[in-house]
Parts: structure tokens; C-alpha cells; sequence
């Protein structure tokens, strides 16, 4: 079987990370996606440039849509700047949708709460864009980490990347707070990965870890269209 580890980098928001070479029988490629600035070693870059968009979004095209990005059968996202061990694919392929539940909240009302104290989402409505999914019905009980995601080529994780999409498109890149909601509309069924495999910022002897955004926030870009 053929697994594809994608990830997306726009501007000097992150600095990915050359992957290790996976242990695993599987044919497996490492796909970059971004805006041709920075050519990342050990990934297969290709450019997309989306010159209209804050960088944030643009990167969400690959995160919703790995699949438009290679042939392979099984998709693996990793946010641009984690860093992952040689059985990363080991470890997720076999299941249909997979993803770390979030360490601290479970809540999208409370995730949202706590997104507005960050600069990087202070222009946008992101309470009320939580609130809107409670009023439609999203029973407020499930909250994700999407740095990390496992998923099978299928229609229905096409049809739940496309409407995840049109969500950050609607809203905001806050994409944790949108994701359950579109899951629940789909009735997707998510595997969860232990969480005591990762840590939150630079932790040692872990098999997944997250890394602080090493460039600026590019509020100032967003949205383009009104400046």
C-alpha cells in the first residue's frame, strides 16, 4: 500500500522539519505543500502559491484535501513543524479516521474562549461561530487535535474535508473549532491515538511533538480583499 505524509507551509510561519524515513513495509512519500519560497529538505515540495489568501488558509487546502496531493491510499497530516518518530505510519494506518483528542478541552465553546485571548484570531467572531454550531444542534462534547491525522482515500473523508474547508472559509482558520462540528454533520466515526504519545510544545522521548510557531502571525494580511 501506498501512504502519503503531507503537510503545508506558507510564509515563514513554521520551518518543517526533514522527516525521518519511515520503518515500515508500505511505500511511503513525504509531500510539501507551499508557496515555492522554501524548498524543505526530504519532502517532495510542491508549489501552490495562493497570494489572495491569508497563509493560514491557504495551508488548509492540503490539511482538508490531502488527497488532491497524492495518489496514495492512505493520507497522513502533519501540521508543518511537528516532528514524528519512523513508526509514524505504523501507528495510524489501519484506521478509516484518526486523530489525538485534545489534552485539555472538550469543549468548542471553551476552546473558543480561549482562541480569542491569541492575537492571531483577535479580528475574528470565533464565539459566535461555536455558539452557531451549539444552536444547530452539534451536541458541544467532543474537541480534537488536528495536528495529527490519519485517514483513509474514501468519499466520505472527501466530503468531510470539502465542508470542513468551506467552514475556515466562512469563519476563521481556528480549524479545531469547526472539525466537530463537521464530523457530527457526517456522522464520522474517529479512532483516537493515546495522547500520552505526544506533548504539547519541545518534549523529549516521544513518538509525536508539537513545536511553537517560529515566525510571525500574519494578522496584518487578513482578509486582503478589504484592505
Amino acid at each position: 500500500m501506498k501512504v502519503a505524509i503531507v503537510s503545508a507551509c506558507y510564509g515563514d510561519y513554521d520551518k518543517p522539519y526533514k522527516p525521518p524515513l519511515q520503518n515500515t513495509d508500505h511505500e511511503v512519500e513525504f509531500v510539501m505543500v507551499g508557496d515555492g519560497l522554501n524548498p524543505w529538505d526530504g519532502w517532495t515540495n510542491v508549489t501552490e502559491p495562493r497570494p489572495h489568501l491569508h497563509n493560514n488558509v491557504a495551508a488548509k487546502f492540503a490539511k482538508m484535501r490531502p488527497d488532491l496531493y497524492s495518489d496514495a491510499d492512505y493520507l497522513i497530516w502533519v501540521d508543518a513543524g511537528c516532528t514524528f518518530d519512523t513508526l509514524l505510519v505504523e501507528r495510524l494506518v489501519g484506521n478509516p479516521w484518526i486523530m489525538f483528542r485534545h489534552a485539555v478541552r472538550k469543549s468548542i465553546i471553551a476552546e473558543a474562549a480561549e482562541s480569542k485571548t491569541q492575537p492571531k484570531y483577535g479580528p475574528f467572531d470565533i464565539l459566535r461561530q461555536a455558539h452557531h454550531y451549539v444552536d444547530s444542534g452539534y451536541p458541544d462534547q467532543n474537541l480534537f487535535s488536528t495536528a495529527l491525522i490519519g485517514r483513509e482515500r474514501s468519499a466520505l473523508n472527501q466530503a468531510v474535508g470539502d465542508a470542513w474547508l468551506r467552514e475556515i472559509i466562512r469563519w476563521t482558520f481556528q480549524d479545531q473549532i469547526s472539525f466537530p462540528y463537521v464530523a457530527w454533520q457526517h456522522g464520522l466515526e474517529i479512532n483516537e491515538l493515546d495522547n500520552r504519545g505526544r506533548w504539547p510544545v519541545n518534549a523529549r522521548h516521544t513518538w509525536f511533538r508539537y513545536t511553537l510557531h517560529q515566525g510571525p502571525q500574519h494578522i496584518g494580511n487578513w482578509p486582503r480583499s478589504q484592505s
